[in-house]
Parts: structure tokens; C-alpha cells; sequence
């Protein structure tokens, strides 16, 4: 076999041995919070998890010229590639992986060093209601998507490898690489 799939094969396992051993804790996932920098953290991020963020959850709030989401100017998928662009780039500067998820899909998410986790709402007049997509930025983790893999739903940016369609294995960001955002979208 081939060393990718050696290793995507590996991180699958280790994700499933996870998800195991979290499940024996009783409803085990903690609310969106802000985790303090130097504070080491894992946590497994759930779908089942719909909690709103506290009031502390963002260092600073996102300028409005990213989180607007009007749709006769952006459509949805452009919002949430803007969003982790934004949050990648500007806003952590490259230096630790981002995830940016609609937060009514049903997903698995294993992360150590969580910075920051909040969710944005994307507004849309012809959609009752709003869509709520959790961000989330960390070191490192895995986690595998188990709704619609469609660009409007999830993006990411960071040092990543992805298994399949759902599955990413994330490892720390390496100062001064040029990151891209997910290959099979972004150009």
C-alpha cells in the first residue's frame, strides 16, 4: 500500500478509538467557548452540540465585510470560503488550521489545541432563518463530515490531508508555508 494510505488508515483508526472512548462519557462535548491561548486543549466537536457561543467566544469581532451575507452580492459558497479565508489568513495569520462547518450537518470533529471556536450566522432572505456555521481554529485534528459534502456546507484551510470525500487529518500549521484552502474547490 501506498504511505498516504498507510497513514490515512491510521488516523481513520485512531479517530474511531476516539469516538469510542469519548461515547462512554456520557454527553460529553463542551459548549463554543473561547479557550485561552496557551491553555492545551482537546475536545471532540460534535454536531449534536448546537449550543450558542458566550459572549467571550471571539477575541474581536470579525469586520462586518466578512461575515455580511447577503445573497444578491455573495452566494453561499463564496461566503464560506470568505469566511475561512478571513479566519485563516487575516485573522490567525496561517499559523494554526481553520474549519468553518454549517452547523446543522451531523459531524465528528477530534481537535488538540482548540484557539478559538464561535458560530456565524449566514442570512439569506429567500431561506427562512439564518445557517448557523460553527468556526473553528486549532493545531491539529480530524474529523469527518457526515452530511452534505457540498461547498455551500464546509471548507478548511491549513496543513491538511484528505481521505475520500468526508475525511481530514489535520497537522500543525508549519510557519511560513503558503497554505491553500481545499484544492478540489479553491484554486
Amino acid at each position: 500500500m501506498r504511505p498516504t494510505v498507510i497513514w490515512a488508515t491510521v488516523v481513520l483508526f485512531a479517530v474511531i478509538v476516539a469516538l469510542k472512548l469519548r461515547s462512554k462519557v456520557s454527553g460529553y462535548v463542551k459548549p463554543l467557548t473561547r479557550v485561552k491561548q496557551n491553555e492545551r486543549h482537546t475536545d471532540l466537536i460534535s454536531s449534536s452540540n448546537h449550543s450558542q457561543p458566550d459572549d467571550c467566544s471571539l477575541r474581536a469581532a470579525l469586520p462586518e465585510s466578512v461575515t455580511r451575507s447577503d445573497a444578491d452580492s455573495i452566494d453561499r459558497a463564496d461566503w464560506v470560503l470568505r469566511m475561512t479565508h478571513h479566519v485563516f489568513s487575516e485573522r490567525h495569520q496561517g499559523t494554526h488550521n481553520v474549519i468553518v462547518i454549517n452547523d446543522k450537518l451531523k459531524y465528528k470533529f477530534y481537535a488538540k489545541g482548540i484557539l478559538e471556536r464561535f458560530l456565524v450566522n449566514y442570512h439569506n432572505k429567500n431561506i427562512a432563518g439564518s445557517v448557523p456555521y460553527a468556526v473553528v481554529v486549532f493545531r491539529e485534528g480530524t474529523f469527518l463530515n457526515l452530511g452534505d459534502g457540498g461547498d455551500i456546507n464546509w471548507d478548511w484551510q491549513g496543513n491538511f490531508m484528505r481521505s475520500g470525500d468526508k475525511l481530514l487529518a489535520f497537522k500543525p500549521c508549519v510557519p511560513g508555508v503558503g497554505y491553500k484552502q481545499d484544492p478540489w474547490v479553491a484554486t
